[in-house]
């Protein structure tokens, strides 16, 4: 299951390579990511919890977030919270092997630009990257 909310198209419009935070708590996972997504040109930070997640968010302008739902401590909603908390806004890519109902409706309250069940075909996350990017 994937969705990608289209209304988002150009929202990063303009940038050669987007600044990318992947959190996931695996660490197999992240160095997957940081490979897919520098190769494609990006500067990708990784964090393995919400804590860091948020240090890094706060400090570091991030273009978008990549992030797994459910992790051990603070959750990939909770983490979303705590940015809202902020007033911060970042677009924000989920990637879960537990989507087992639509979580369209609350993932949009979040700025949520799109969402994979895993396993994903990386493919279509670098068309959501390209078509934040207006490409």
């Amino acid at each position: 299951m994937s969705y990608n909310f289209s209304d988002k198209q150009g929202l990063l419009k303009g940038k050669d390579a987007l600044k990318i935070l992947v959190v996931d708590d695996d660490e197999t996972t992240l160095d997957f990511y940081k490979k897919l997504l520098q190769g494609a040109g990006h500067n990708v930070a990784v964090a393995t919890d919400s804590s860091k997640a948020i240090l890094m968010l706060e400090y570091d302008g991030y273009d978008i977030l990549i992030q797994d739902l459910f992790r051990p401590g603070a959750s990939g909603v909770e983490l979303l919270e705590e940015l809202s908390n902020l007033k911060k806004s970042i677009p924000t890519i989920i990637i879960s092997g537990n989507l087992d109902s639509n979580p369209g409706r609350e993932a949009r309250k979040f700025n949520c630009v799109a969402y994979f069940k895993k396993p994903f075909d990386a493919k279509q996350v670098l068309a959501v990257l390209d078509n934040l990017m207006g490409r």
